[in-house]
């Protein structure tokens, strides 16, 4: 197994722009030494994930950096099973503060099949979007009309006044959710009229 995954070193470090000068180190190192990258690839289909890290030792200019792939407890590099493991190993480690962690996704291949039946599928999925985003528009909007009623987008330096610049904002965080998916719904709804499907049919 690690031979394998030994090839994929190559493979993660050149998504994440950083490339290996060191041999593997141990998952239960990170929380001991001073990690300074942080980096997780998927490299294969299934979305497993090789990790990255930045070693650093020493201060000033007498510091000194590795970057080495991450391996378990038997010395093997690792694949984690998915970006979220990776994220709680990173959430584990010594990381310096302010260090950001990198997560890089691969591009997957995807089976081709019916176009129809993925406009219908996309249409659909959308179209339940687009109802999840009225819902909540309509929500937030009454929550907006009762604080106008009580005042509260008048009583400036206010607690209430504060509570409705929220309502504000997240109204315009929903109203750009719900015009995306209309926009889609219409674009898909005339698609499939275009492939002489009645998108009322489609359900």
């Amino acid at each position: 197994m690690s031979t394998k995954n030994n090839a994929l070193i190559a493979v993660a470090a050149a998504a994440l722009g950083m490339a290996a000068t060191a041999g593997p180190i141990c998952d239960g190192l990170l929380n001991d030494l001073n990690v300074t990258k942080f980096g997780g690839a998927e490299v294969d289909a299934n979305g497993r994930v090789l990790v990255l890290v930045e070693i650093t030792t020493g201060t000033g200019g007498s510091a000194t950096t590795e970057v080495r792939p991450v391996a378990d407890s038997l010395g093997n590099v690792r694949l984690f099973a998915d970006g979220n493991a990776a994220i709680a190993l990173a959430k584990r480690s010594n990381l310096a503060s302010g260090v950001q962690v990198k997560f890089v996704k691969m591009d997957k291949t995807a089976t081709i099949g019916d176009p129809v039946a993925a406009l219908k599928a996309k249409f659909k999925r959308f179209k339940n979007e687009a109802a999840s985003s009225a819902k909540q528009s309509v929500i937030v909007t009454g929550k907006q009309a009762a604080a106008v009623a009580l005042g509260w987008d008048t009583a400036v330096g206010t607690p209430e006044n504060l509570e409705y610049l929220d309502i504000v904002a997240r109204l315009a965080t929903i109203t750009e959710w719900k015009g995306y998916n209309d926009a889609q719904v219409t674009a898909l709804a005339a698609s499939l009229t275009a492939a002489g499907i009645d998108p009322l049919t489609v359900v």
